[in-house]
């Protein structure tokens, strides 16, 4: 894939080493347009290319006149010239709104909205779709996924500062409100068998989080083409996990779902604001996290209620997945 007229669409969800990647690995890439983690003129490229995907809680009309201006608008303003296909990697391209809630991601939401509501395809399929006709050229994905159960602990914990009253009861409260609607945001191979029907198997790449960062920059690197190499990488950025089935959520959300409770914010909010500050700073002189453990019971239901999906994921990808560990 060597034409430079490409854009490659890196789909990196959440605690699957993506922020690993953009920080050490793809800024050795001349196509590297911008990523999560990009700073200065890339980090507004980075914006205004999620700001096409989603915004505030929720996804514009994707293919609009408007729409279709403003994606080649920033096509013109951020591609590099060079040889190579262009490269933008971004976690937030995995969200997908909840109709009831407008949350963007799972396990958020208080009450009954805290309950899933997604429904058919992933709106990432239509943006890609829609980017293709916007540019007039080929874009390819990447998407890196992990077994259900670890990645959802993990992504409870990374949002927790965002939950009311987080913890290990609520995270297995809302895990199986989820699960009884078998949230089609997990389903890894309902996503991938879209978005082939609209890309083409050959401008597909499917990374697993179990394979290792060396492992799927090696096959990244393949994908590009050019005989570009990424190399290895020894580092790690952005963990907080303890143990493989235990992750640490934030202390700091329990005093925020706290105060909410007892002071709302619109009542006195700049006294609030300085109450909320100052016990902050008091918060962190303290442990901060609390374990959030994958259960066995948990991951068998994860694994119950995904099983078809994974085994049909197996086969669309021609290969075998770490099924008696992590995904069957």
């Amino acid at each position: 894939m060597n034409c430079p007229d490409t854009l490659i669409v890196h789909i990196g969800l959440p605690k699957t080493a993506t922020t690993t990647m953009q920080r050490l690995a793809f800024p050795m890439y001349s196509g590297y347009i911008c990523g999560t983690e990009s700073q200065g003129l890339q980090r507004d490229s980075a914006q205004r290319f999620l700001h096409l995907y989603q915004e505030g809680k929720f996804h514009p009309e994707f293919g609009t006149p408007q729409w279709n201006v403003e994606v080649r608008n920033w096509w013109d303003t951020s591609r590099l010239l060079n040889e190579s296909p262009q490269l933008v990697s971004l976690e937030g391209l995995y969200r997908w709104c909840d109709p009831v809630s407008g949350e963007p991601w799972p396990f958020m939401g208080r009450g009954r909205y805290a309950d899933s509501h997604r429904v058919g395809t992933h709106p990432i399929v239509s943006f890609i779709e829609a980017l293709r006709k916007a540019l007039q050229t080929e874009v390819g994905v990447v998407l890196t996924v992990r077994n259900q159960a670890d990645f959802a602990a993990s992504l409870y914990a990374q949002l927790s500062y965002r939950i009311h009253r987080p913890g290990q009861e609520d995270f297995e409260h809302r895990a199986h409100q989820m699960l009884e609607r078998q949230d089609p945001f997990f389903d890894w191979c309902a996503l991938s068998m879209n978005l082939v029907d609209q890309i083409g198997k050959e401008y597909f790449l499917c990374l697993v989080h179990e394979d290792g960062v060396n492992q799927n920059l090696a096959k990244l690197s393949d994908f590009l083409g050019g005989g570009f190499s990424f190399g290895e990488i020894t580092e790690r950025h952005n963990t907080r996990s303890t143990s493989r089935n235990s992750w640490q959520a934030s202390q700091q959300a329990k005093w925020r779902s706290f105060l909410g409770d007892i002071w709302p914010p619109q009542r006195a909010s700049r006294t609030r604001s300085i109450l909320t500050a100052m016990s902050s700073k008091v918060l962190r002189q303290k442990p901060r996290y609390s374990p959030i453990i994958v259960s066995e019971k948990t991951r068998q239901s994860f694994q119950a209620a995904y099983r078809t999906s994974n085994r049909n994921f197996q086969t669309f990808l021609s290969r075998e997945l770490p099924l008696s560990d992590y995904f069957e």
